[in-house]
């Protein structure tokens, strides 16, 4: 893809027809010269004899006066000379002997050897007429141009034939104002002819370029993400196609990276679409600095970029999926935000006989498992994540048509007083069986159901579900529902959940929802819109899992939650390492009390559990030791079973 400072297949083209065009237009000069030099020479030269013979009758009739003159005397030519200046002409007078050989001039030395006889002298003095003759140009005098010689005989006086006389009549002045006028006639018609081919040839050039440059461009974005300028999908199989093809010949390997720009879609809620194209570029750049020349690299979707990476070792290829990654992790000035962005990468290293579809594949597999490690990492694809993949397959058709096909229950668990044990309400909690019949963990559907999205259809309707249940209850007892954060990522839910209440007519004071910090991550802006507006509907708001995740200070204080639930992994500590864990419960149940929140304590099996947070003036208590997760139906019997819960 690199181009720059080379010339392209376009510019050599276009060069060419350049100078073929401006050698076709010098030709035409020369040609159109030649014609028409050719045919002024033949002008002129049919002018010069016609002048000449006019000019050679004048002269004859004026210079009358030389006739018996002695050449040994000189001539007198000055009525002749003046006879002629009249006319604009330029006169030179020779005389010859009766032989036609040429008489020196008065006081010159006599040439040693005779002087050849010159035939239109000859002619004069045998015929006794006057003749004309043409000569070349004379030097100096303009060239191009001829002029005339007059032979007339020259008599004695008793008229008899003596010799001749040569007058040479030459126009020097009108032959040079001619001579300039046909120069500059020959140097621009042949000029203006070249610029009536040239300008329409270079018209017709340019409008074929361009439509050459348009075909070009427009095959360049077929080929190319016009926002990256890496190469999109289609052109992306080609390369791999290409680097599997040739890895077929050699016996090399080719790397394959998945790449995912981490919270694109936050920074696009948080900063606007163009700040989330700024930092797909910014990506490209950073993706395009690591690989090596001849790495084919390219937008698969959104967020998702692929390089595929010829002749490549796997340590070369962690190497560079690591260089990409701490790349990524270091701020941009450019972006709008200060903290750095960060890629979840997933690598294979796929052998020569293996197909591209295939090994696409298992990059994304690989991908998927580092998105779900926690992102910002890479993860290198293992045979195990195909039987993983399989697996979630198998659970996403589950959760398809889950609640009519009769796989998906909801279940409740009691919340009990810490001081007393009675029963203050229930948690919902989702069941899920395969179509075998065999149960599927929560912890495996509900990942899921985020990444295929059913989480968001799946949520409301476990929500209108435990709501009808609830409604049964008595009035004081509250529901609990958990919300997944990827729920957060639709801007009505909302109102979603504000339909749910007004369908079911119930009240929203015994709802609570439950959020885990995940969901404050990244997009707190929004996140925090949205959690107003639930609280506006008039229900509550419970943080769970508080201490195993972030367990930011900060957002217990900026977020107005009314109930803190301590994570089940304390208490599964305290049978272990009791006063630590006692002292880190107390903390966190102090905090929640200050902060105006109750507190929850979750997994509790116990009754020494349930004596220590009890003298910790936990609120409420939740776990086995007051009852399982029971279908609806059997939520008043499991009560009446359970002291704990009474």
């Amino acid at each position: 893809m690199r181009t720059r400072g080379r010339i392209t297949g376009g510019d050599a083209r276009t060069r060419g027809l350049i100078v073929t065009v401006l050698i076709a237009t010098m030709a035409i000069v020369l040609a159109v010269d030649m014609l028409f030099g050719g045919m002024i020479s033949a002008a002129l030269e049919r002018d010069a004899k016609a002048d000449a013979r006019r000019w050679a009758d004048a002269l004859a009739a004026e210079a009358t006066m030389l006739d018996g003159v002695d050449p040994a005397d000189g001539p007198d030519p000055a009525g002749a000379v003046a006879a002629a200046a009249s006319r604009a002409l330029h006169l030179d007078i020779r005389f010859f002997d009766a032989a036609g050989r040429p008489v020196p001039a008065p006081g010159a030395t006599p040439p040693a050897i005779l002087p050849p006889v010159e035939s239109h002298a000859r002619r004069a003095v045998e015929t006794g007429l006057r003749s004309v003759a043409l000569t070349g140009p004379e030097q100096g005098q303009g060239g191009g141009l001829r002029h005339a010689v007059a032979y007339m005989p020259r008599r004695d006086a008793s008229g008899a034939v003596v010799g001749a006389v040569a007058v040479s009549v030459d126009q020097p002045g009108q032959r040079a104002a001619i001579t300039r006028t046909v120069r500059l006639i020959g140097l621009g018609l042949p000029i203006l002819c070249a610029l009536l081919f040239l300008l329409p040839a270079l018209a017709v050039l340019l409008s074929a370029e361009r439509a050459r440059a348009r075909k070009v461009a427009a095959g360049r974005l077929a080929r190319i993400d016009p926002l990256t300028g890496t190469l999109n999908r289609a052109s992306l199989q080609e390369a791999l196609a290409r680097a599997l093809g040739a890895a077929g010949v050699t016996g090399d390997l080719v790397g394959i990276l998945a790449i995912d720009v981490d919270r694109l879609k936050a920074i696009n809620d948080e900063h606007g679409a163009a700040a989330g194209d700024r930092r797909l570029r910014e990506v490209a750049d950073i993706l395009r600095g690591s690989l090596r020349p001849g790495d084919a690299l390219g937008r698969m979707a959104g967020d998702r970029f692929v390089a595929v990476l010829p002749a490549i070792e796997a340590r070369r290829l962690a190497a560079i999926a690591g260089d990409a990654l701490s790349a990524a992790r270091r701020p941009a000035g450019a972006r709008d935000r200060a903290e750095p962005g960060s890629l979840s990468i997933g690598s294979h290293l796929a052998h020569p006989a293996e197909e591209a579809v295939r090994s696409l594949r298992a990059a994304d597999l690989a991908l998927r498992q580092a998105k779900m490690q926690g992102r910002n990492r890479v993860v290198s694809y293992s045979p195990s994540f195909d039987e993983e993949d399989r697996r979630q397959r198998l659970v996403a058709c589950a959760l398809r048509n889950a609640w009519s096909s009769g796989r998906m229950e909801l279940h409740f668990q009691p919340l009990v007083a810490a001081r007393d044990g009675r029963v203050l309400g229930h948690e919902a909690l989702l069941r899920l069986n395969a179509p075998d019949g065999s149960p599927i963990s929560p912890a495996e559907f509900i990942p899921v159901a985020e990444r295929t999205g059913l989480i968001h259809d799946l949520g409301i309707e476990t929500l209108e579900r435990a709501l009808r249940t609830a409604a049964g209850w008595p009035a004081d007892r509250f529901v609990s529902v958990n919300l997944s954060p990827e729920q957060f990522r639709r801007p009505d839910l909302a109102d979603r959940i504000a339909a749910v209440l007004d369908a079911t007519g119930f009240p929203p004071g015994r709802l609570e929802l439950e959020v885990t910090e995940s969901v404050l991550i990244g997009e707190q802006e929004r996140v925090a819109e949205q959690l107003i507006r639930l609280k506006a509907l008039g229900l509550a708001l419970a943080l769970d899992d508080f201490g195993t995740g972030y367990s930011s200070l900060g957002h217990l204080f900026r977020f107005s939650f009314d109930k803190l639930k301590i994570d089940r992994v304390f208490l599964e500590g305290y049978s272990f390492d009791s006063p630590k864990h006692r002292e880190i419960i107390e903390i966190i149940v102090l905090l929640g009390h200050k902060l105006g929140m109750k507190v929850v304590a979750e997994g509790v099996e116990t009754e020494a559990q349930r004596a220590m947070l009890a003298r910790l003036d936990c609120d409420q208590l939740q776990g086995f030791l007051f009852g399982r997760p029971v279908p609806a139906e059997e939520v008043a019997g499991a009560e009446r079973r359970n002291p704990s819960a009474a």
